[in-house]
This record gives C-alpha cells, sequence and structure tokens, in this order.
C-alpha cells in the first residue's frame, strides 16, 4: 500500500503493460493490458521523489511514496504539464473520451457522464479487450453500471472513507473498511479473472479527497508533521476564485488568516465587504482585457456549429502523400 497525500489536483498514473494477460506462451505476441490509476487531488509535488529532487525547495520533505517513486523510476515522468479544466469529472470524462470538455458535454463536477460518448472500452472492444471501472466515478449524482464498460464496481459521487455503499454493476452493494482497499479488492478480482484475456482497467480512489481521513494502519504516520510555507503565500492579503455561471460556487479566502486556503468566507456575512471588494477587481481587470467565457463552455457544438453560430474551422488536410516520409 503506498500512501498519499492531500493536494490540490487530480492526478493520474499509467501502468501500462505491466501485468501479464497469459502464462508466458510461445506463439503470437500478446496484446498489452491498460491499467489506469487515479489519485484525487493529489498535488504534482506529492510524491517522495519530487521532494527528494526539491530538497530545500521542497514542501513535504517527509513525505514517502515507495510504489509511485517505483512507478516513476521505471516509467515516463511527465515534469512540464498541463490541462485546461482541471476539476474531477471533466478530467476523468477527458480521459475516457479523448476529448476536450466542449466536445464531451462534462464541464463541471455535476454533469453526469453521456452515456452516447464514444469511450476507451469502446474502441478496445472489437480488438478483444474486456474492461472494468473500479472506485470513484463522481459525475454529480450518477449511478448505476457505468456506461461502456464490461464490469463496474464503484460508487455514487464522493462515496464514504469507511463502509462506503459500491455499486457492482449497478446493483446496491454494502461493503466494510477503507474504501480504496475495498476498491482494490475489486480490481485485483477482475485482474486475476482476466488473465487469459486482453484487458483495460481503470481504478479511481477517492484518496486523497477531503475530508483527509487515512486507514487507521496509516493515521499516525505523518503525526505532527506540518507543510513548509511558500514565499507566494504572503504575497497577497485575500483570494477570490469565481466560476462564470454559478454564482453559488464563489470561494473566498482570507490569506492572511488562512493560508491554506481552509475556510471558504464566500457566504460570511462578516466578510461581505471583503468579497464585494474582490469581485469590484475582479470585473475591472475582466473588462481590461476583454475577459468572457464562450457559449460553448456550458453547451457543445452541433455538427460544428457553437451555441452562438460560430462554424467550428475543421482541420486542414495535410498536403503529404502516403508515399511522404512522416516523423513520429
Amino acid at each position: 500500500m503506498f500512501r498519499r497525500f492531500p493536494g490540490s489536483r487530480l492526478a493520474l498514473l499509467v501502468w501500462l503493460a505491466a501485468i501479464p494477460s497469459a502464462d508466458t506462451v510461445a506463439a503470437a505476441p500478446r496484446k498489452p493490458n491498460f491499467v489506469f490509476i487515479y489519485t484525487d487531488d493529489q498535488r504534482w509535488d506529492a510524491l517522495g521523489v519530487v521532494q527528494r529532487e526539491q530538497g530545500e525547495r521542497g514542501r513535504f520533505p517527509w513525505l514517502e511514496t515507495p510504489n509511485l517513486d517505483r512507478l516513476a523510476a521505471a516509467g515516463i515522468r511527465f515534469r512540464n504539464a498541463f490541462v485546461v479544466n482541471s476539476l474531477c469529472s471533466p478530467s476523468r470524462a477527458t480521459l475516457l473520451t479523448g476529448q476536450y470538455s466542449h466536445a464531451n458535454g462534462v464541464v463541471n463536477n455535476q454533469e453526469p457522464h453521456p452515456s452516447g460518448n464514444l469511450s476507451l472500452p469502446a474502441l478496445l472492444r472489437p480488438a478483444g479487450y474486456a474492461s472494468a471501472y473500479i472506485g470513484k466515478w463522481h459525475h454529480g449524482r450518477e449511478s448505476g453500471k457505468r456506461p461502456g464498460f464490461d464490469f463496474s464496481a464503484s460508487f455514487v459521487g464522493q462515496g464514504e472513507y469507511f463502509d462506503c455503499p459500491f455499486e457492482v454493476d449497478g446493483v446496491a452493494t454494502p461493503t466494510t473498511g477503507f474504501v480504496d482497499d475495498v476498491a482494490t479488492d475489486y480490481a485485483a478480482r477482475f485482474i486475476r479473472d482476466h488473465r487469459a484475456d486482453p484487458f483495460l482497467l481503470i481504478l479511481g480512489f477517492k484518496t486523497c479527497h477531503k475530508p483527509f481521513l487515512p486507514p487507521p494502519r496509516r493515521e499516525r504516520d505523518y503525526e505532527g508533521e506540518r507543510a513548509r510555507r511558500t514565499p507566494n503565500l504572503d504575497t497577497a492579503a485575500a483570494k477570490l476564485i469565481v466560476y462564470p455561471g454559478h454564482d453559488d460556487w464563489t470561494e473566498v479566502f482570507d490569506l492572511a488568516a488562512d493560508p491554506y486556503e481552509t475556510r471558504n468566507l464566500a457566504a460570511d456575512p462578516a466578510h461581505a465587504g471583503l468579497r464585494k471588494s474582490l469581485e469590484a477587481a475582479y470585473e475591472e481587470q475582466s473588462r481590461a482585457i476583454g475577459f468572457h467565457v464562450p457559449a460553448s463552455v456550458h453547451t457543445p457544438p452541433v455538427d460544428g456549429v457553437m451555441p452562438d453560430g460560430v462554424k467550428l474551422t475543421p482541420p486542414k488536410k495535410s498536403r503529404r502523400t502516403s508515399a511522404s516520409p512522416t516523423r513520429p
């Protein structure tokens, strides 16, 4: 079991072709298996290997993630990666479809995943792949068997850290123990049951999303440890986060009193003046740069036409002929 640390972004780990699909066979080469492991809200630097590389600049020098470090050492680690929609549900939808949020229809954490979307399991099924989605799904309160997968063992919304009710192929199933242990057991069983077949397995952990409740065997691992402060926390007195079109999601933080942004003051009457001043500054800056949210953020284009009537320009065809050399 590896250790995880609470952070601010959804992390994706990919284990490709690391599990044999059957016992060694001298005949035709085996197809690779695909295992995607999601950790939830894990910071990019919440890895032991990154903390060791950062040295004195590391914020969590006491952090230990030996299994993740082993994957990083034996595989590929992206050191300069970016996302366009860093929310939980849109990130999952992007992985499943290979499409941006405005194309797959999932732009926030409240949207169910459209059942008609093209998805990885659908693309792999003609090649003989079995597929499973196990663990956290979190597309709003969507329930039932996860669309497109041969097998699913998941839970509704955020679920619970302990004794979380699962839905196994859509059927409500009680469980006991730590939620990620339960999910891992389902995943291990799926792998054992499909050793003879190529498979796609997506395993979504609830860890390390708040509330930060580790399993009892890990609850004292970092007792007394504190994250190091960083200079940028002292450069502003307050912070405003706005979600256009969703006023009730506004976040306001008093960074002087709460540098780690643990208390959202947006709805606190005692801080109404602070929110008003921050929103006024936001509006002024938005006008200065001409900021606006396109309609396609909330409504995907239909037949290449966006809701505001703008037509999307199709990509230009390559001028290369079939005989032309190409670069990888």
